[in-house]
Order: structure tokens, then sequence, then C-alpha cells
């Protein structure tokens, strides 16, 4: 899947950011999942040049969407 396709030109912290973070959060919830794990987390809110806003809100949907107890 080439989720950066069309956004080549974003700026940092654009549409193509928001991909990137759902991307990367999907796998980790995955494996978390897959692992059996009560939580999963990221360190890319920690960077000065992310929008941790974007990422906690992805975070929050992944985490309704595979909650073990579903």
């Amino acid at each position: 899947e080439k989720i950066a396709t069309g956004y080549e030109e974003d700026p940092e912290g654009g549409p193509r950011c928001f991909k990137c973070y759902h991307l990367r959060l999907l796998e980790t919830v995955k494996e978390a999942k897959k692992r059996n794990f009560d939580y999963f987390g990221t360190t890319l809110s920690i960077s000065p040049y992310k929008v941790s806003d974007w990422i906690n809100e992805i975070g929050i949907e992944l985490e309704k969407k595979y909650r073990k107890d579903k």
C-alpha cells in the first residue's frame, strides 16, 4: 500500500502525516492484539514536529476498534 502517493509535496504536519500516523499505530495495535497485550503506545507524540492531537485521536479510534473485550 502506498499511502503517501499523491501527498509527496505536503509539508510536515499535513494530510500525509495523518495517514502515516494511522498506518504506524494500526500496525502497533495489531501486534499488541496478536501478543495479547493490554495496552499499546507510541513515541511519535514526543516529537515537536508531530501533531499529538491527531496521534491521540487515532489511538483512541484504534483502541475502540481493537479492544480485547469486543
